[in-house]
């Protein structure tokens, strides 16, 4: 009876304030307002009563209640502050325990964490990358080449195989230089520009040696790599065209 009571009057005064009897009242503004626009929330787990907030004023009365500023003026950026470090001390006081309750709570309640956690990461999806990317920056300086390989190779896709197959002998540094070489020139041999590059190794070693073009990649591969047979050739080609050899007194 007493309920049946506490609801007629709550419709009087609503239909009295507002001109809609199926209204409520917002606890924290006090404002009238659509249930459809309002949230129940239960006042203590041991107490069945409810009290009726909109959500922003349900999320601002927490943040007033940590930092122990009056209702009344909530949106001070100095409460706010405190709030946050009233919430840091508590926390690095109790962490043992709250870990504890927050282990038993997620334990108990996986599907709607999980749901929660996700629905979470799809809101701040750029945010959580940023600040994971500098946690691990600041945890492991090698992070930087990293990521710096990451979008060089995301601009690049064929510099990706590239850098694997000599990153054996070549640093990340020197292969930035060696790749653009190798995409405009010029050639280590002739000096050949305007052509996609070879990277050239020694095939004992397989070290890296240069960049070659085609056409000096193959012919030194013929070759066998031999400087001699290439001097034999070349002075085949001078005597048979009328070209003087080169004299080596004074070359030298």
């Amino acid at each position: 009876m007493d309920i049946l009571k506490l609801e007629a009057r709550r419709r009087a005064t609503a239909l009295a304030e507002c001109g809609h009897e199926d209204w409520q009242q917002c606890r924290f503004c006090k404002r009238w307002d659509s249930q459809s626009n309002l949230v129940c929330v239960p006042q203590s787990p041991n107490r069945r009563s409810l009290s009726i907030y909109h959500p922003e004023c349900r999320s601002v009365r927490r943040r007033v209640n940590w930092a122990g500023d009056e209702i009344t003026n909530p949106h001070t950026e100095e409460s706010l502050e405190r709030a946050r470090a009233t919430r840091r001390a508590y926390y690095r006081k109790n962490k043992t325990h709250l870990r504890a309750i927050q282990k038993r709570s997620d334990l108990k309640h996986q599907d709607r964490v999980g749901a929660y956690s996700q629905a979470y990461y799809d809101v701040y999806k750029e945010r959580i990358k940023t600040r994971a990317k500098e946690y691990r920056r600041e945890q492991d300086p090698s992070m930087l080449e990293r990521d710096e390989r990451r979008e060089f190779f995301k601009q690049r896709p064929l510099a990706r195989n590239l850098f694997w197959r000599w990153s054996g002998t070549l640093s990340w540094e020197q292969f930035k230089v060696v790749y653009q070489q190798v995409c405009n020139g010029p050639c280590d041999g002739c000096g050949k520009v305007g052509e996609r590059m070879r990277i050239d190794h020694d095939h004992k070693t397989e070290k890296f040696r240069g960049v070659l073009c085609h056409r000096c990649n193959v012919t030194a591969g013929h070759y066998e790599d031999n400087p001699s047979l290439l001097e034999a050739l070349a002075n085949y080609l001078r005597k048979h065209n009328g070209i003087a050899e080169p004299d080596a007194s004074n070359s030298a």
